[in-house]
């Protein structure tokens, strides 16, 4: 949605150390915040699990069960999330914002009766195959839903201008996980793992019922059906399947290098690469400002353009009609290598640092010679996702979906190849499928903006 970038934009445009710092924090909430959280998390929860002189085998224990979740959370989110965008973006258009509320409990109960069947599934096996505690197994389970309903509210959020709050909210929430985990271990009230997925679960739910309260503070309470929402469902398919095939091009190789690599680890019912996690992990750090960037710079003055160019097409002359399908044509080549080049910068400038700081913060060579190839892979599909929303404007969802599906095939057939071929060639999937999906996305945008105006004519 354009709406949060023209008020990100109003916040930049003061010129003040104390508002510029404002907007990049707000922008960076409000966009990617869900994943930011998780990162820090799992970063600072680590950190002070060093502290307390946590065992090898709790550090990889907690590891696996917070990054399944994480993934899950993804995957799952990210299905949905994208045709959920189109159904807060329509109802805004039709001024009929009460009926987003109702949408709100109406995904909660899909994707948390999704969420409660895998969480069933590996906390039964915690608790009867692991003999985990029932406590400790109850919290992961909490833990689980509560990380789904932190991700599907990132899509509401991001239609409302509370930044402040919402970034305040994230803040806080993080602050109160760590607090409570420090506080736990420290007066011994509990196990290590009990005490650290018991705060998860507070700060979390903190989160969650404060960004429901946001929202249906600015949207009205519920009216209507809430469960409406499927009709986009239904209608836009290929929304829903590009969806999912990103979501799976970002996070699919860690998922089979977990269960049939050679760096794989067993740890309780959880499968993980600790080698392989950490370098994805590292290259979409590297890769966060992207979508940051794509969506104030980028997609906000394409939007502005793309308004334009209808009005001209409702009521303008043929040569009119032209000279602005050429403008909004340039203006998007314009942006979209704006942020190619930015992010690419970035991207390259991180890589450096790491190499130079890597042997200081304690990681291994073996990682660091899957951050390079990750950290391009990762670009490359960032940039795929960029075009595809382009084409989501253009309500072009099959060229979406073959867009995605090509990058996560290929990334998916060469992560089974590569496990065959030893951990030197981990990396390179992402990169080729990231790559074939950012060229096939870029051409299919670039024939569709070509014959836009006869296609909005003739629909």
């Amino acid at each position: 949605m354009a709406g949060i970038g023209f008020e990100l934009r109003k916040i930049f445009s003061k010129k003040t150390l104390l508002r510029s710092t404002a907007g990049v924090l707000y922008s960076i909430f409000t966009t990617i915040g869900s994943t930011l959280v998780f990162i820090l998390l799992l970063i600072l929860v680590r950190l002070a699990m060093n502290y307390f002189g946590t065992t090898e085998v709790d550090k990889l224990y907690f590891t696996g069960a917070f990054t399944n979740v994480f993934l899950f959370a993804c995957v799952l989110t990210g299905t949905l999330n994208v045709a959920v965008s189109r159904y807060v973006a329509d109802r805004i258009f039709m001024s009929k914002e009460k009926e987003i509320a109702a949408s709100i409990f109406g995904v909660m109960v899909l994707s948390l009766t999704i969420a409660a069947v895998f969480g069933a599934i590996i906390c039964c096996l915690l608790y009867f195959r692991e003999n985990r505690p029932l406590f400790e197994v109850c919290c992961i389970y909490i833990f689980n839903m509560l990380a789904v309903s932190t991700y599907n509210m990132i899509t509401y959020v991001a239609a409302l201008k509370q930044y402040k709050h919402i970034t305040l909210t994230y803040i806080i929430g993080l602050l109160l996980v760590l607090g409570l985990f420090v506080l736990l271990m420290y007066f011994d009230v509990m196990s290590m793992m009990e005490a650290v997925f018991l705060s998860l679960d507070i700060g979390f739910a903190f989160i969650n019922i404060r960004l429901l309260h946001i929202s249906l503070k600015s949207f009205g309470m519920p009216q209507g059906n809430m469960f409406a929402f499927f009709d986009v469902l239904k209608r836009y398919p290929g929304m829903v399947l590009s969806g999912l095939f990103y979501a799976v091009t970002v996070y699919g190789s860690n998922a089979i290098y977990w269960h049939f690599s050679e760096l794989s680890v067993h740890t309780a019912c959880f499968y993980i690469a600790p080698v392989y996690d950490l370098a994805m992990f590292l290259a979409i750090v590297v890769n966060l400002t992207g979508l940051v960037l794509f969506e104030i710079k980028a997609e906000t003055a394409f939007y502005e353009k793309f308004v334009s160019y209808l009005s001209v097409l409702d009521r303008g002359s043929l040569t009119q009609i032209r000279t602005a399908n050429k403008k909004l044509q340039k203006n998007l080549s314009m942006q979209v290598f704006f942020v190619y080049e930015v992010q690419l910068i970035i991207t390259v400038i991180a890589i450096c640092l790491l190499y130079i700081l890597h042997p200081y913060i304690g990681i291994s060579e073996q990682t660091m010679n899957m951050v390079l190839i990750l950290s391009m892979g990762i670009y490359c599909v960032t940039n795929m996702y960029c075009n595809v929303i382009m084409l989501y404007y253009f309500e072009d969802y099959l060229g979406a979906c073959i867009s995605t599906a090509s990058s996560s095939i290929i990334m998916v057939v060469g992560c089974f190849i590569c496990c065959r071929l030893g951990d030197p060639f981990y990396p390179i999937p992402v990169l080729i499928g990231g790559l074939c999906g950012w060229i096939v996305s870029f051409i299919i945008l670039r024939r569709k903006t070509a014959g836009l105006t006869e296609h909005l004519m003739c629909k």
